[in-house]
């Protein structure tokens, strides 16, 4: 039923608390957006699954804690995805 996956959604995501101790946890220097890439990306380098349960559902008020300040919003979301990309090349 589950399906093994790359990464999940942060605002719907269960980490087991051996994970953590093993990997650590978010990478303090993402800021709202790719934290929850990183950490899938290391639990799979641990050899932790990352998976996806189909039937589970969350109501998820997207884009809430950003939506004030649009271009501040459009930095962290690039930003983000540049600080992965150069923590993995």
């Amino acid at each position: 039923m589950v399906q093994d996956v790359d990464w999940v959604v942060g605002a719907a995501m269960f980490v087991r608390r051996a994970v953590i101790e093993q990997i650590g946890g978010f990478d303090e220097r993402f800021f709202m957006y790719s934290e929850e890439l990183d950490l899938c990306y290391r639990a799979k380098q641990a050899n932790w699954r990352v998976v996806y349960f189909p039937p589970a559902r969350v109501l998820h008020h997207e884009a809430k804690s950003s939506e004030q300040v649009l271009a501040q919003r459009d930095i962290y979301f690039h930003s983000s995805k540049a600080r992965y990309f150069k923590k993995y090349q």
